[in-house]
């Protein structure tokens, strides 16, 4: 099942040189209803609201005779943005917020760093502090001091923000709150920029992109930052260094005694999809948080799950960095540790992600590297692999206990959804739908579970 937040969208390098492509006006972005405007205040949630941006962005620019050159968008600044589209996970991806970017293409370097989100509406108490880190020959994602190394994964390293406005085209003028900015769009087949920039200074950068995150559907994303504050120059050095926690390398958890238990697994998966190699599961806890956040986005139909299987897996507990797996056939993992067992607090709130915590008050989430799978349980105590399949205990329709039991309108709570846990606990313990059971789909035999 897919990790509910995953890193920061993040477009590719910019191409270079002129294409064709670059003409064609094809983006098909959902239109959301919208009532009129009742005020004339501009919040942050008024700038960055769908409807506010539709208006801007589709209205047609004052007729303006092209200007004598390219806007000079700055190479070296610090700035504070608002931002919609970027670090959304989950429930909270809607909540515009603040994002501060600090940014030299001379040396092609980037930091972005978002405040802390508060995870209390996903049903998770906590807050998940994030950035992200890029030069010259690498991208870092780090959220709540667990760092990742996605350069691999999304073929990504430093680009140039502005590079795709040598292929822009002008628009016009439009009165932007205050100002008359000059408005420059770019076409493409598979992404659409615009900017509205007041002289050399950029004001709105809007992006609409066809586009997938690891192992998962190609769909239009559309991301907006407007610049609240901007100071020209390069940042400090101290603001552009990667953060010392991507220098420390990864860890395993220390265990004291037999380091093999057998424990019991819940994994969200599309009909007739049993496999669990390069998978994320979780203890009944935090499939419940996940379940919750997945319903309750509509990620479900996206995702194309209709079961959820309980597993009890023999587990090497010294575990490692929390793999985010997403897909099937094959399946895509990145972010951790590709042969242990990866183990984190559900959304990963907690220190170090809660790698090696007790994390029974939000529940757990678990990451089944293919590597590490056993043939045997005599091979997992050996210790030349991490994990083995005891049994497939029971598989439920998705719809029983979210529909038939009410877990949908019970996740809808802020802080810990107790009542949620207990309906989908008795979902799996129990058969009889008078006692708040489901019954067993079935399965194939566990030696054929993979």
């Amino acid at each position: 099942q897919p990790h509910p937040h995953t890193p920061p969208t993040k477009a590719p390098p910019h191409r270079t040189r002129s294409d064709p492509s670059f003409s064609r006006r094809d983006a098909e972005v959902p239109t959301p209803r919208c009532r009129p405007m009742a005020s004339t205040s501009t919040p942050l949630s008024l700038l960055l609201s769908p409807c506010f941006l539709l208006g801007v962005l589709a209205a047609g620019a004052a007729p303006a005779s092209h200007p004598s050159r390219r806007p000079e968008l700055p190479q070296q600044f610090t700035a504070v943005v608002g931002s919609s589209g970027l670090f959304d996970y989950g429930a909270g991806g809607s909540t515009p917020k603040t994002t501060t970017i600090y940014y030299d293409a001379l040396r092609k370097m980037q930091r972005q760093i978002a405040p802390p989100w508060n995870t209390t509406q996903m049903g998770l108490p906590g807050f998940l502090n994030q950035s992200t880190y890029e030069d010259a020959h690498s991208y870092f994602w780090i959220a709540n001091d667990v760092c990742r190394n996605l350069t691999a994964i999304t073929n990504t390293t430093f680009a140039d923000m502005w590079a795709w406005v040598a292929f822009a085209q002008y628009e016009g003028k439009r009165a932007y709150y205050g100002l008359e900015v000059d408005v420059w769009r770019r076409y493409s087949a598979k992404e659409n920029d615009t900017l509205f920039a007041d002289g050399d200074t950029p004001v709105l950068v809007n992006k609409q992109s066809f586009e997938s995150l690891p192992g998962q559907d190609p769909a239009w994303r559309n991301a907006t930052t407007v610049f609240l504050n901007i100071r020209l120059g390069p940042p400090a050095e101290e603001q552009l260094a990667l953060p010392e926690v991507c220098k420390k390398g990864s860890f395993t958890c220390n265990v004291t005694g037999d380091p093999v238990v057998l424990m019991d697994h819940y994994i969200a998966h599309p009909p007739g999809k049993y496999n669990v190699s390069d998978q994320d599961t979780a203890d009944i806890n935090g499939d419940t948080a996940f379940t919750c956040s997945d319903v309750r986005t509509n990620k479900t139909k996206e995702d194309h799950y209709g079961v959820v299987s309980h597993y009890k897996i023999a587990v090497d507990t010294r575990f490692g960095k929390y793999q985010l797996c997403n897909g099937y056939d094959p399946s895509v993992c990145f972010g951790g540790d590709d042969f242990r067992v990866g183990r984190e607090s559900a959304l990963g709130v907690k220190p170090y992600g809660g790698q090696c915590d007790d994390n029974s008050d939000l529940g757990s989430w678990f990451s089944f590297p293919a590597k590490g799978r056993c043939k045997s349980r005599e091979d997992l105590k050996a210790g030349g692999c991490t994990w083995f399949i005891e049994e497939r205990v029971k598989t439920i329709n998705y719809t029983c206990p979210f529909n038939t039991h009410g877990m949908l309108e019970a996740c809808g709570v802020e802080g810990i959804p107790y009542e949620a846990r207990e309906i989908f606990t008795n979902a799996f313990r129990f058969d009889d739908e008078s006692k708040g059971g489901c019954k067993d789909l079935g399965g194939p035999p566990t030696s054929e579970i993979f």
